[in-house]
């Protein structure tokens, strides 16, 4: 905050000049029959600078009754000048608070007026608070106000782009190690048990009772969300996805059936939703290229050409002969209408709620940078997280992800069995080392260890790789079995198509 004499003095001055103020300490103005004549701001703020502009006038005594003034003048319309030096003396008697309030009071009445320094006061203010999009605001102002005067503004630029990640990463949930209670386990094991049996009103009333027991029971909502499925009722199979995304926001489980029952939905607005997910999707699990070429196939559908054709070339890249033989139409389509479509607007993400925990912070900021391709900066916040709470297995998570993704297999592989070792029953990381153990020669056992693992914790996806494993190992009827299992609880999932194929050759259909 500004301060007194140093910053205030020479304002006091030049408002005192201004005013043309009288030598003598002002007395009440009287009207022509002596009574006193009503009180105005400007004489108010004029008795006030008058009191600070004598010879140690800025003792605390005249401050105070300086302070008493304005306050009555802005009583009577509050304007930019009196509004700026009533947070100055607020700030010169040590109420930091008031101060700063006055001062965002005068910025939104005549920013023009604001100084360099009162908009760096502002958006450290906000900075303070967690208001970080208010603060990036602030300092753009206190950017453009600096322009031309010869000052060192690159520190600026990183700061809005350190604000920037800070405000995203107030969008994302906080992770944490979900273990619901032994009661809810066992009603869905119980559910399960009779969705096997064909009883599914059964299931139903014990899917619902593991979510009125534990209603971020990501697991109790998935298989409550396919028994809808099966059964048509399409509303309730929404509500349950989301319910098991909110709980879980990188289930996949979740991600895609929610985002294929939203596209068949005629609201637009679903359907702009379902775009996202199946691009969250994708981001997830980029080793599912069927998810690629769908987001593409669906993008083009939207009439978005663009974003549809850097879909289907990513597919493209990994595609055969045959599977780019069918989608050459289309492809040359979308390069045709790419000339006469403008690109549409970007929709923002609805945010959700905030941590306090600081290594789930860290991991946050993490997730943005890792978003945005900064994989440095990424992976030292992650770093910072594990060290903060080493039981936050989301951290060595992320840190696995980034590291396959550069290719750095052995260091994914450590930062997986971390996080597994954090969360014994994380299906996400177990599905994630399983999915590298599989990318390598020789290390198929490691892998079919894993998914068993993954599938005991209850991932779905466990299931279908379970069950093409054994498939190839010629044990048809076990691999129809978890077919079939893994149809009963992902009917609309990414390995739906494929799954319902490989019944029908098994079962010689």
């Amino acid at each position: 905050m500004r301060r007194i004499p140093a910053a205030l003095l020479a304002g006091v001055l030049a408002a005192g000049a201004a005013a043309q103020e009288p030598e003598p300490r002002p007395t009440p103005c009287v009207d022509s029959s002596g009574q006193a004549a009503p009180e105005d701001s400007a004489s108010l703020l004029r008795d006030a600078i008058h009191l600070l502009a004598q010879p140690g006038g800025n003792s605390s005594e005249n401050l105070r009754a300086a302070r008493r003034l304005l306050r009555r003048a802005r009583g009577l319309g509050p304007t930019v000048r009196d509004t700026l030096l009533a947070s100055d003396f607020a700030s010169a008697a040590g109420e930091d608070e008031e101060a700063g309030d006055l001062l965002a009071d005068a910025a939104e009445r005549g920013a023009e007026e604001l100084a360099p320094l009162d908009w760096l006061v502002l958006a450290r203010r906000d900075e303070a608070r967690a208001d970080y999009a208010s603060a990036a605001a602030h300092y753009k102002r206190h950017l453009r106000s600096l322009e031309g005067n010869g000052e060192d503004t690159r520190w600026v630029g990183p700061r809005l782009k350190q604000l920037d990640v800070a405000t995203r990463a107030t969008a994302l949930s906080a992770p944490k190690a979900h273990v619901p209670p032994a009661e809810a386990r066992l009603a869905l094991a119980d559910g399960k048990a009779a969705l096997a049996r064909g009883d599914g009103r059964i299931a139903r009333a014990k899917f619902s009772l593991a979510l009125r027991i534990d209603p971020g029971y990501a697991d109790a909502a998935l298989a409550a969300g396919a028994l809808d499925v099966r059964d048509g009722r399409t509303t309730d199979a929404v509500r349950d996805y989301r319910l098991a995304l909110a709980a879980d926001p990188e289930r996949l489980e979740a991600i895609v059936p929610l985002a294929n029952l939203l596209w068949e939905t005629p609201d637009r607005v679903a359907k702009a939703e379902s775009l996202e997910l199946l691009d969250r999707a994708v981001a997830l699990r980029p080793d599912l290229q069927t998810l690629q070429r769908q987001s593409a196939e669906r993008w083009a559908q939207w009439g978005d050409p663009k974003k549809a054709l850097e879909r289907l070339n990513a597919w493209r890249a990994g595609a055969s002969a045959s599977e780019k033989a069918e989608t050459e139409r289309l492809h040359a389509e979308l390069a045709a209408r790419l000339n006469l479509t403008p690109e549409p607007a970007e929709t923002g993400a609805a945010p959700e709620r905030q941590s306090s925990s600081l290594a789930a912070e860290e991991w946050k900021k993490a997730r943005v940078y890792a978003d945005q391709g900064d994989d440095r900066q990424a992976l030292e916040h992650l770093a910072v997280a594990e060290r903060l709470d080493p039981k936050l297995a989301a951290a060595p998570e992320l840190t696995g992800a980034i590291h396959e993704r550069r290719g750095e297999l052995a260091a994914a592989e450590q930062a997986l069995r971390r996080s597994i070792a954090a969360a014994p029953g994380r299906a996400s990381a177990l599905e994630r080392l399983a999915l590298l153990l599989t990318r390598q020669p020789g290390r198929e056992a490691e892998a079919q260890e894993q998914w068993q693992r993954a599938e005991e914790a209850g991932s779905v996806e466990a299931s279908f790789y379970l069950a093409r494993n054994a498939e190839r190992s010629g044990e048809s009827a076990h691999a129809e079995s978890l077919y079939e299992r893994y149809l009963a609880q992902a009917a609309q999932g990414a390995h739906a198509t494929e799954a319902r194929a490989s019944v029908a050759k098994l079962s010689g259909h």
